[in-house]
């Protein structure tokens, strides 16, 4: 995978006001160009994906990293609190590889070994991180809602792909100023989904599912982020140095920037060595060590494809790997072959330096990248990874061609009393500790800091919404609570305040004696009597207005009132009040009560047929009115008024 992979270059305000457009809907988005495939490749068919449950957002048991290599696997368990449990390899059985039928059921015996019955334990994986490609990215801060959006917008401009067959995510770094527009920072990635389905299936069958999948730059990445690994003051770099291929990836603050392949590997350097070994031992000895070897069906020189073969097929039989890996791994020099040509340590290395010098020409140009595009900071360490990486030459000569401090990535030696005394990583070599790198990153791994292929964003975002929602009803219980708490306590001082003023007016009331006697309540009684004399008399005064206004109200347009009598008996004052009292007494032996009764006469105009009713209508109002009883018709004609006929009537109506 050759070519810068990661990184932003500064978007022209066409871009970012095409970007926004898109996000707002108001353009749609750009259709992914799928890259061509190759000649050699293989129509692939989109495979089913697996069903996959989001996991919890951080574990609280234990977390096991598994790093399936050719010809081993390496396990690391961790627990929470970041100490080391097991560090073990576990090597192939004979006949054993990764894609062989009886693969599933070796890792099933190996996890159900060191995981055992009744444990929690979360499983992580890397899928090859050759098949990664990986985006830093800065986008317009925009809504929540339109940020996956904008993320994809701008990823698929920089690199399209196809949806069918890559996973896509992305994980928010936070929020930066950008030429005094507020930004957010963001790292995207796909990976094939191929790889992930692949994997999933295999520990589904192996009956142990995964907790997650990540790649091994974000298992680096894990060691800085819990400090596992302290954070260099200054960008660093991570040069891992694979067997056909290796990879450069940047780090800022503990987090990934930028991340290249690089198609040159170990077995770059062994076809370097090989060449140069060819031309000694010709010149040596032309009839030497390769006279009878055969190159050209040996596979040697296929080793730099993107597939790699398996380490021992391409090493047995084979004296210049066994020179190389001599060379790597610290063994005794000088060294005398069949051929009776010998080799100095110093002189194998400056064979392999043809192909390490590309190796470092690309990381420089990978640097100088950095700086300029992403206007990254000076990496102030490298870090070497891989089975090379422990090689002192190795480090001493990219260090001297770089100006800058290269160094081995060895995180078990910070292990310290957390590693089992029985794998002490003191009493490892310098290659055997680096092969557990991407094991410890894995171990470290945890869906709060680490992309996860099974639990991408949407799954994340679903769980956040979930959180959201919980958190908001917690909240909204609580306010709720809050409040009838209040109300509650108001009630209650209220309540206490009312029986303090009951037991007050109890105290109050035993200590009062009365002093009622008989001409007190006399004199109330008078009293009273002269009240009730002096409101009804006022009532008397204005009957007669009362009974014309109720009249006038209840009288409609088409009945014209000619007369109006009422016989309101004697006028009721304070010179005749002896009187009144005797006509009362007398009225009341009889039981006759005195009435008062209005004498109404009037026409009733309009058309003939309905004058009648319209008599009806108007006396059952009356009737209908709180201050006159039940109306009685005297006398009813037909007359002529004014060329006109109408309804003379006389009714009596008793006021109540």
């Amino acid at each position: 995978m050759g070519g810068v992979t990661a990184g932003l270059a500064k978007n022209d305000i066409n871009s970012t006001e095409k970007l926004l457009r898109v996000i707002r809907g108001e353009e749609p988005a750009p259709e992914a160009k799928a890259a061509p495939p190759s000649k050699s490749s293989k129509p692939l068919k989109p495979p089913k994906p697996p069903k996959r449950e989001p996991k919890r957002p951080a574990a609280k048991g234990t977390v096991l990293g598994v790093d399936i290599g050719y010809e081993e696997l390496r396990l690391i368990r961790m627990t929470a609190r970041r100490q080391l449990v097991d560090v073990v390899t576990e090597p192939y059985e004979k006949g054993v590889r990764r894609n062989s039928p009886g693969f599933p059921q070796f890792l099933r015996t190996v996890l159900g070994r060191h995981i055992g019955s009744g444990r929690r334990v979360d499983i992580w994986a890397a899928v090859p991180s050759s098949g990664l490609e990986l985006r830093y990215l800065r986008i317009p801060k925009v809504p929540r809602p339109q940020v996956a959006n904008a993320v994809q917008w701008t990823f698929r401009k920089e690199n399209p792909y196809n949806e069918k067959e890559n996973l896509f995510d992305f994980e928010i770094l936070g929020e930066v100023t950008d030429e005094g527009a507020r930004k957010l920072e963001v790292l995207a990635y796909i990976v094939p989904k191929t790889e992930v389905d692949e994997l999933t299936e295999l520990f589904q069958k192996a009956g142990h599912p995964l907790a997650g999948i990540t790649a091994i730059p974000f298992a680096v990445q894990n060691m800085f982020r819990t400090n596992w690994l302290s954070i260099p003051e200054g960008d660093a770099c991570n040069l891992y140095i694979g067997r056909n291929w290796s990879r450069i990836d940047l780090f800022s603050g503990g987090t990934i920037r930028l991340s290249r392949g690089v198609k040159a590997g170990m077995f770059s350097m062994v076809d370097s060595l090989r060449d140069r070994v060819e031309e000694r031992t010709k010149d040596d000895t032309p009839e030497g060590l390769f006279a009878d070897f055969d190159f050209k069906d040996s596979g040697v020189f296929e080793l730099v494809t993107p597939k790699p073969l398996p380490e021992k097929e391409a090493a047995e039989g084979d004296p210049v790997m066994d020179l190389f890996n001599r060379l790597i791994d610290g063994g005794s020099f000088p060294v005398e072959l069949d051929s009776g040509v010998r080799f100095r340590e110093h002189e194998v290395f400056d064979m392999l330096l043809p192909a390490l010098d590309r190796l470092v020409r690309q990381l420089e140009r990978t640097l100088d990248h950095y700086y300029q595009k992403l206007k990254g900071q000076r990496v102030s360490r490298v870090f070497l990874s891989g089975r090379v990486a422990g090689y002192p030459r190795l480090a001493s000569y990219i260090s001297q061609q770089l100006d800058t401090p290269v160094e081995l990535l060895d995180p078990l030696l910070e292990s310290g009393p957390g590693l089992p005394n029985q794998m002490s990583a003191r009493n490892m070599s310098v290659q055997e500790r680096a092969a557990f790198t991407p094991a410890l990153g894995l171990s470290l791994s945890d869906n709060l800091h680490t992309p996860n292929a099974i639990v991408t964003w949407r799954d994340k975002e679903r769980i956040s919404r979930g959180k959201r929602l919980h958190q908001g009803l917690v909240i909204g219980f609580c306010v709720v609570m809050l409040i009838l708490g209040g109300f509650y306590h108001v009630q209650g001082l209220k309540l206490k305040g009312k029986q303090n003023h009951a037991l007050a007016l109890n105290v109050q009331m035993q200590n009062f004696v009365p002093q009622a006697n008989q001409d007190l309540i006399l004199a109330a009684v008078a009293r009273m009597i002269i009240n009730q004399d002096k409101y009804s008399l006022f009532g008397d005064r204005y009957r007669a207005v009362a009974i014309m206004s109720e009249l006038a109200e209840m009288t409609p347009a088409t009945v014209r009132l000619t007369h109006v009598t009422a016989d309101m008996g004697p006028a009721k004052g304070p010179e005749n009040k002896d009187q009144e009292k005797k006509d009362d007494a007398k009225k009341a032996e009889k039981d006759e009560p005195p009435k008062t009764k209005v004498l109404v006469e009037g026409v009733i105009r309009g058309e003939r047929p309905q004058l009648e009713s319209t008599l009806a209508q108007y006396l059952l109002r009356l009737q209908m009115s709180p201050l006159f009883g039940q109306p009685a018709v005297m006398e009813q004609r037909m007359m002529n008024l004014a060329e006109e006929e109408v309804l003379f009537f006389k009714a009596e109506v008793e006021v109540i």
